[in-house]
């Protein structure tokens, strides 16, 4: 089985989507456009292909995320959709992390969780990894500076944030 999403503009320069479903008995492809898409136009057509899986369907999340095609070559759409669907991860997780260049199966066990700053990062895996209460409450902490210590061992994009070392 191949799922291939490829990405066109029309005339117009709106956005349409050709999914291309492959099995060894046949080739199923659905046309969507920009005006028309939404998940349940796209779950309809498929189920009356013949394509109605919890598999078939999980994947059309990847309509919406059209710049994987960038970084997934074709032969890897089963494994990354595979993947994600048995992960707790959001997909916006994934992407995070192949565009950090972490193999799709090491994702789930290099993600480190969605913050807002380095600093917050770097704060909330100090608590984690030791006890900070019995410090007194004048203390003061840089988390800047942590985080700068720390992020040698870390990546983040947009938000997520990876080890490095997984």
């Amino acid at each position: 089985m191949d799922i291939f999403l490829k990405e066109c503009n029309d005339m117009d320069n709106k956005l349409n989507f050709e999914l291309i479903y492959k099995t060894e008995k046949s080739d199923y492809i659905l046309n969507i456009t920009e005006d028309d898409y939404s998940l349940e136009f796209i779950e309809n057509e498929l189920i009356e292909m013949g394509i109605d899986s919890e598999f078939d369907i999980y994947c059309l999340s990847f309509v919406d995320y059209p710049e994987l095609n960038k970084r997934l070559d074709n032969n890897l759409y089963e494994d990354f959709f595979q993947t994600y669907y048995d992960s707790y991860l959001d997909l916006e997780v994934f992407i995070a992390g192949l565009e950090l260049g972490i193999e799709i199966e090491s994702i789930e066990d290099a993600y480190q969780g969605q913050y807002s700053s380095d600093a917050e990062f770097a704060e909330n895996l100090t608590n984690d990894c030791y006890d900070l209460k019995s410090f007194p409450s004048f203390l003061e902490i840089d988390w800047e500076s942590t985080a700068s210590n720390i992020m040698y061992d870390y990546s983040e994009d947009n938000g997520y944030y990876f080890s490095n070392h997984y």
